[in-house]
């Protein structure tokens, strides 16, 4: 169903006009915006959730990459014909098997909102065919300075993003140690980082520990892992390979987006209020050149139900 008004609320109640039932929310899991409206500034939107009664807390908002939300509301689910539940057990699935896209509901999204030294950042979402027609498709994140939508995370940059938010609950690590694509792949199981600011005379830096846990789950590359050195060898190029994605998307969002959505400032007010309130004017262009530093640790714990690769003989 569509209908228009000139507000939110008034496009709700004219669906009376077209159906004998008023709309209700209660049961509402998604809320789908297009990044046009987005790049205009989103708050209104949430205004008007957060007065109602009915929309809960919990409402996850996704940020359409189409021309329109209704796009992807009229498309058809791969498992549910409740398209709306289908988007919101696949984000939910997306946080603990996947990590690839933010999974903020609405009350995260307003304190991002409200919050010094921190942006928001929303899952986004895109059309995709499956078996001969569309349906929707989870695509890393949108980025926001304010409430402006000002550009997109893709997955994989999504997901260091999590990891540097203490965000990721599993998922996979795919990397190529000799870059000749044949790749590693390792299963997320325990994954913690924390966000330290440091203050000096010479101002804030910010270093970021990363412990990861994980299982050896496919090796493509032509070594055997169980060779003596050959495991740790792997710990260090997963090591190399978040560090080189956790700078990546820090610099995109420091010279691309101007947006913290890391919360380096907010860590900073929490750790040390007086500095904060020296900076807190100027932190938009501090947050620029702010200097991060990655300390990483992997740690393969097993290699799943396989002791080795599997062995051709000549």
């Amino acid at each position: 169903m569509e209908t228009d008004g000139n507000t939110i609320f008034d496009a709700v109640r004219n669906a009376v006009a077209i159906s004998e039932r008023k709309l209700y929310f209660s049961n509402c899991k998604v809320l789908i915006i297009s990044k046009e409206i987005a790049q205009q500034g989103i708050s209104p939107i949430f205004d008007w959730v957060i007065r109602d009664q009915e929309p809960r807390m919990t409402l996850i908002p996704l940020i359409s990459k189409e021309d329109s939300a209704s796009v992807l509301l009229k498309q058809e689910g791969v498992t549910n014909t409740l398209i709306g539940i289908e988007i919101w057990r696949t984000i939910s699935n997306n946080e603990t098997s996947l990590s690839e896209a933010a999974n903020v509901p609405i009350f995260q999204a307003i304190d991002l909102l409200g919050g010094e030294g921190d942006s928001m950042i929303l899952a986004a979402v895109k059309s995709t065919a499956v078996n001969d027609s569309e349906s929707p498709e989870l695509d890393g994140s949108a980025v926001f300075q304010k409430d402006k939508l000002v550009g997109f995370f893709d997955r994989d940059e999504s997901k260091f993003f999590l990891f540097i938010r203490n965000q990721v609950k599993g998922g996979l690590l795919v990397f190529s140690p000799e870059n000749d694509g044949r790749n590693v792949t390792l299963e997320l199981q325990n994954c913690k980082s924390q966000i330290i600011p440091v203050i000096s005379e010479e101002g804030a830096s910010i270093l970021i520990k990363l412990d990861v846990h994980a299982a050896l789950a496919e090796n493509e590359t032509t070594d055997s892992l169980q060779a003596d050195g050959q495991l740790k060898k792997a710990e260090k190029n997963a090591e190399k390979y978040l560090k080189a994605g956790m700078e990546q998307v820090i610099k995109k969002a420091q010279t691309q987006y101007d947006s913290d959505i890391f919360g380096f400032g907010a860590k900073i007010h929490q750790t040390d209020p007086e500095y904060w309130k020296t900076v807190k004017s100027q932190w938009p262009q501090q947050f620029k050149k702010l200097k991060c530093t990655e300390q990483i640790t992997v740690t393969i714990d097993n290699s799943a139900t396989a002791k080795d690769k599997i062995k051709v003989s000549d």
